[in-house]
């Protein structure tokens, strides 16, 4: 084996040495928010991790609920309204109460996908999405209004 190989193979046995190790500082962090999970003092927890301390913020309500639940009640809102995954982003920026997730396009994608196979949803057209309630009869109920969730009052895709 030649030098270069070895010390390769060296500097990637360390590297995985040093991921290993932060894979355990995050788990002792996840189980301590887990543990403080339950915490209903004023305060927002303290955590300490690694050589950091971080504060964390109480979520409200609303960001608790998992992205699949928040698509679905903005879908039923107005169950005759079209809605493509920018729009749906887009309504929730709208109202400053963004969803949260590493990639926020996947996971709106991912819940419409799970709500389709649940039949909650109906995909309509290839990236078009309606809720699978049924529309009451009579005008909708962003007809007319200023509500910024409804699809309509974007312009867009």
């Amino acid at each position: 084996m030649s030098g270069e190989l070895r010390d390769a193979i060296a500097i990637l046995r360390q590297r995985r040495a040093e991921a290993v190790s932060l894979v355990e500082k995050y788990d002792n962090a996840i189980r301590v928010l887990e543990d403080l999970d339950g915490n209903t003092g004023d305060r927002a927890p303290a955590v300490a991790f690694g050589s950091a301390h971080l504060r964390l913020s109480r979520p409200s309500p609303a960001s608790r609920r998992s992205v699949k639940q928040r698509v679905l009640t903005l879908l039923n809102r107005d169950p005759a309204a079209t809605w493509t995954t920018k729009r749906i982003i887009d309504a929730f920026e709208r109202q400053g109460d963004p969803l949260e997730a590493k990639d926020v396009e996947n996971a709106v994608r991912t819940a419409l996908s799970e709500a389709v196979k649940d039949e909650l949803v109906l995909r309509i057209a290839p990236g078009e999405y309606r809720s699978a309630r049924p529309v009451a009869a009579g005008p909708s109920p962003h007809e007319g209004s200023e509500d910024d969730l409804a699809p309509s009052a974007q312009p867009g895709p």
